[in-house]
């Protein structure tokens, strides 16, 4: 639980019950990493592009582990906790898109990643499984390098 004069280091306004403040890295200290989830998903999405092809690069480039699973400020992976959190959230961002939409598809991936890192295996396969049957049913509707990725991530994880 943050501590009363803790306040989210992205909009500066402190916890509620409803929006509380979270930080689950190695960030130490009163007031240091606090955050509410909306407000990190907001940073992340402004930080992630949409088009395929430049998602595809983001990923190669390992840019998607440094933004969707670290700290900004202490460089380290977010714990479990906070990290299947913000994953979902990610994904709820995104569930006005089309189910074929790249970042859709990567954020749902991202989801089962944070559920594996948090031993939660039966919702990984659970997602899994909805990634294949959406690839099975709209292969030609889904840009070829990420289908690639997705397949050989689930095939491989």
């Amino acid at each position: 639980m943050a501590p009363g004069e803790a306040i989210c280091y992205i909009c500066h306004d402190g916890g509620t019950d409803e929006n509380p403040l979270k930080r689950d890295c190695a960030c130490r200290g009163d007031l240091n990493g606090w955050t509410h989830i909306p407000c990190l998903v907001q940073f992340i999405r402004s930080k992630t592009p949409e088009s395929a092809q430049e998602l595809y690069t983001f990923h190669l480039d390992g840019k998607t582990d440094d933004i969707w699973r670290t700290c900004n400020i202490c460089k380290t992976s977010y714990e479990s906790k906070i990290e299947v959190d913000l994953a979902n959230a990610l994904h709820r961002s995104v569930v006005d898109k089309d189910k074929t939409d790249s970042l859709r598809l990567f954020l749902f991936l991202n989801t089962a990643e944070a559920y594996n890192h948090a031993r939660d295996f039966e919702e990984v396969v659970r997602i899994f499984e909805e990634i294949v049957e959406i690839i099975n049913q709209n292969r030609d509707e889904i840009d070829t390098e990420i289908c690639h990725i997705l397949e050989s991530y689930i095939l491989g994880g």
